[in-house]
C-alpha cells in the first residue's frame, strides 16, 4: 500500500527530490515484498542528476539486488562491478571460471572432462564409456558384424558422444552460471545497506 503511495507523490508532480525520496522509498518497499521487476523500474526512474551522491551506493546496490532476485545474475554482476570502480566498494577476488573449449579438449577422455567440470557424474560416465567400447571390441573378435556395428555404434554414441563429449561443454557453462550466482549473493550478502 506505501508503493502505491509513493507513486501517487510522483503523479502529482513533485519536484525532483522529493520525486527521488518517493522512488527510493517505492523501490525499497517493493524489494521487501521481492517484486524485483517492479523495484527495478522505481530505481531506473530515479533521477541521478538531483540525487544525494550519499546514496548513490546504496541505489547503486540495491540495482544489483534486484537483478539477483529476478535472476538475471550477469547483469547484477555487471552493476557491482561497475560501484566497484566507482570506488563505493571493493569486491572480493572474482569466481574462477571453466572453459567449455578446454572441456570439450578434456572429454576426449572421459574421466578428465567430467572431473574439470566437477560433475559427480564422472564414474558412470567412464564406465559406460569404455564398456561401450570393449563390447564393441568384443563383438569384433567374436564375429558378430551385425551386434558389433549396430549395437556397438549406438551404445558408443549414447555413452561417448552425448554423455561425454556433447554434455561437457555444456556442463562448463551450468558450472560457469552458478559460480556466478553464488558469487553475486556472497557479495551483496557482505555489502549489505
Amino acid at each position: 500500500m506505501q508503493a502505491v503511495e509513493y507513486e501517487r507523490v510522483l503523479f502529482e508532480g513533485a519536484g525532483a527530490d522529493d520525486a527521488n525520496a518517493a522512488l527510493l522509498a517505492r523501490a525499497r518497499c517493493l524489494i521487501g515484498l521481492q517484486r524485483w521487476a517492479d523495484a527495478a523500474d522505481a530505481l531506473d526512474r530515479l533521477r541521478l542528476y538531483a540525487l544525494d551522491s550519499g546514496l548513490l551506493p546504496e541505489v547503486t546496490y540495491l540495482k544489483a539486488l534486484c537483478r539477483s532476485g529476478s535472476g538475471d545474475y550477469s547483469g547484477a554482476y555487471a552493476v557491482l562491478q561497475e560501484g566497484e570502480s566507482q570506488g563505493f566498494w571493493t569486491l572480493s577476488s572474482q569466481p574462477r571460471k571453466k572453459s567449455p573449449v578446454v572441456a570439450a579438449f578434456l572429454a576426449l577422455n572421459p574421466p578428465a572432462g567430467h572431473l574439470y567440470v566437477e560433475s559427480k557424474k564422472w564414474p558412470l560416465v567412464t564406465l559406460a564409456s569404455y564398456g561401450s567400447v570393449v563390447f564393441t571390441a568384443w563383438q569384433i573378435i567374436e564375429g558378430n558384424w551385425i551386434t558389433a556395428i549396430l549395437g556397438g555404434i549406438v551404445l558408443v554414441d549414447e555413452s561417448y558422444v552425448r554423455r561425454n563429449m556433447m554434455a561437457v561443454p555444456a556442463m562448463a557453462d551450468e558450472y560457469n552460471a552458478s559460480a556466478l550466482e553464488k558469487y553475486v549473493k556472497e557479495q551483496l550478502d557482505l555489502l549489505q545497506f
